[in-house]
């Protein structure tokens, strides 16, 4: 599968699992559709390290998400909590900028670890030890960031996208690291969310069809709509 499959998969299994969420009363048929609906996001966690990977440009990579975080938060707020303002839950895009500033950081911290201390000869301390304890403290500072502002998802979105990142050549141990944070910290309704391990280890590197901007559009896009609806019935 290329990005652009994964892509697709992952916005319609979000698309399914909003209608259950905003449109469909509490019962078995809006548990099926949200369960479906657990496929999507690990998707975009690997997504986002991929683009990570690829990006020529990361300021401009943080500036479109900060941008889609701030543009998707009226209709985030209206769909979820039927307010215009509602700063007690956060939508998506605020999970995926910071953990690909927390990945960015990471990277950030290996590099200078190692070239300072291959420039003091010195210092003992192994570079490994340095890179492990600073990227641990990081990783804890943003997750904490993420559950003080609610985003979606919040630390098992953090932790998803580190796991992906740090396992990117380790695909196995990736899916297995993020489904185990998902069922950890989420419990059993977090245990659809492992079945979008089929897809991923379908991955075959390849971008297909450029569709950068599709999921930026449609998230916002879809929440309105869905919220309209809903309005009318």
């Amino acid at each position: 599968m290329s990005v652009f499959t994964l892509k697709i998969i992952a916005i319609i299994s979000m698309l399914i699992d909003h209608i259950g969420l905003i449109l469909l009363p509490s019962g078995n048929l809006q548990y099926l559709f949200r369960s479906i609906g657990r496929i999507a996001f690990p998707i975009f966690c690997f997504l986002l390290t991929e683009g990570y990977s690829h990006t020529s440009n990361l300021k401009k990579y943080i500036l479109r998400l900060s941008a889609f975080a701030i543009i998707s938060e009226i209709p985030f707020d209206l769909a979820i909590n039927g307010s215009l303002f509602d700063f007690s839950h956060q939508n998506v895009f605020f999970t995926l900028l910071l953990g690909l500033i927390l990945i960015a950081a990471v990277d950030c911290i290996k590099k200078k670890t190692e070239s300072f201390i291959l420039e003091s000869p010195e210092i003992k301390i192994p570079a490994k030890a340095v890179q492990i304890l600073l990227s641990v403290s990081l990783a804890a500072a943003i997750s904490a960031v993420s559950i003080i502002i609610q985003s979606d998802y919040s630390i098992i979105g953090i932790l998803a996208i580190l796991s992906f990142h740090l396992f990117r050549r380790k695909r196995p141990v990736a899916l297995v690291l993020m489904s185990a944070v998902n069922i950890l910290l989420g419990g059993l309704r977090q245990l659809p969310a492992a079945y979008s391990a089929c897809p991923l280890m379908l991955y075959n590197g390849k971008k297909g069809p450029s569709i950068r901007w599709l999921f930026y559009i449609f998230y916002p896009a879809h929440l309105l709509a869905l919220y309209l609806i809903g309005l009318m019935i």
